[in-house]
């Protein structure tokens, strides 16, 4: 039976959780945005696990290092990153972020051009406020067509 009259089960005690949670949504956009992998990493737990499914398929990633690392790769050592938009949500303890970019060159490839990227990501924070767990789904880097 719910203890209907615990703590942590208060209005302002919840409404507080979704503030912190929303706030790790926006330092990781930030992070991405500024290209400060290092910065991203320190709001990744330790044991992260990354999940996404790529257009290439789905991959599976373990470890702050290696999650921050592909992260780099994708976003990294590039000329151009604009942050074309982004959402921050919370349903029920779940994070949902999601960001849009345009990048040049193609950071994978190294192809130039301009390319448009967006991915969501649902994610699971720790008892610390880390991202314990990522499900990522990516459109891949779309060349932009010129206008």
């Amino acid at each position: 039976m719910a203890d209907f009259c615990s703590l942590s089960d208060t209005p302002s005690l919840r409404a507080s959780r979704e503030d912190a949670t929303l706030g790790v949504g926006e330092a990781l956009v930030h992070c991405l945005s500024a290209g400060d992998f290092a910065g991203l990493q320190t709001r990744l737990a330790t044991d992260v696990r990354l999940r996404a499914l790529l257009p290439g398929g789905p991959i599976e990633v373990g470890g702050d290092q290696a999650v921050a690392g592909k992260l780099a790769l994708w976003f990294g050592d590039v000329e151009v990153r604009d942050l074309l938009g982004h959402e921050v949500d919370e349903i029920e303890g779940r994070l949902h972020t999601a960001w849009r970019f345009q990048v040049s060159p193609h950071p994978v490839r190294r192809t130039p051009g301009r390319f448009a990227i967006r991915q969501d990501a649902w994610s699971e924070l720790d008892e610390t406020g880390r991202i314990c767990s990522i499900d990522l789904l990516c459109s891949g880097f779309r060349a932009v067509e010129a206008r």
